[in-house]
């Protein structure tokens, strides 16, 4: 690729980063939207924070100087900036000059040969994915966790976040709960914002918040928790 080439695609990147960022209201993820707002949409520093990435960084991107962008780095901005999934392949085109990578998605059953160990254990065990959702478990487990033996109306119901809020018997058994929940809260937060792709992540803190009250307050209550639109 030569200079006159790349120089033309940074500044096609900066201005697709500029227009995707002033298109969003704060309201649209959570933040207050004051009065004294001389420009549209965001600020870059509002749209950094809620990317997790420096500002000196974002503002430089959209400058469009020649800095490297890692995947990683360019996941965290389709979220941060709500791109649509053909928005999405349109960023890394600019930035990587290639296609973007396929999201990863969690898997959702073990092999049966991790199942059989499993069984063989005499103690409980599980086994999760990286957004908390169980997907295997031996009978032990179920003495702790008697709802897993039963048939999940949901695959929700099989979260380890989601039975924090919505399970009252796993509730029931912590006499610490909201010290608990802050915890986990925030340990989800950190799972999240390790992962190059937050869209299974931000599936379910969608539906959690619908679906809890509590969960909902949390989220706006607590200044750490980035991830739009959490």
């Amino acid at each position: 690729m030569t200079d006159t080439s790349r120089g033309s695609g940074r500044v096609e990147l900066a201005n697709f980063l500029r227009s995707r960022r002033e298109r969003l209201r704060p309201e649209d993820v959570g933040l207050p939207s004051g009065s004294r707002r001389r420009t549209p949409g965001l600020r870059r520093e509002e749209l950094a924070r809620l990317a997790d990435v420096g500002v000196s960084w974002y503002t430089w991107l959209e400058q469009g100087r020649d800095i490297h962008v890692s995947e990683p780095l360019l996941e965290r901005l389709v979220v941060a900036l709500r791109l649509t999934p053909t928005e999405r392949l349109h960023l890394f085109a600019l930035a990587h000059g290639r296609p973007a990578p396929m999201p990863v998605r969690s898997p959702e059953s073990v092999r049966d040969a991790l199942q059989r160990l499993l069984d063989a254990h005499p103690f409980p065990v599980l086994v999760s994915t990286r957004r908390w959702d169980i997907v295997a478990w031996n009978a032990a487990a179920t003495v702790l966790h008697p709802d897993l033996g039963l048939p999940a109306s949901s695959p929700e119901e099989r979260n380890g976040l989601w039975a924090l809020f919505m399970n009252p018997d796993r509730r029931a058994r912590m006499p610490s709960w909201d010290e608990a929940v802050r915890r986990a809260v925030a340990g989800f937060r950190m799972d999240a914002a390790r992962s190059a792709d937050r869209s299974e992540f931000d599936a379910l803190v969608q539906k959690l918040r619908a679906a809890s009250p509590e969960f909902a307050r949390l989220c706006v209550s607590t200044t750490w928790w980035r991830p739009p639109p959490w």
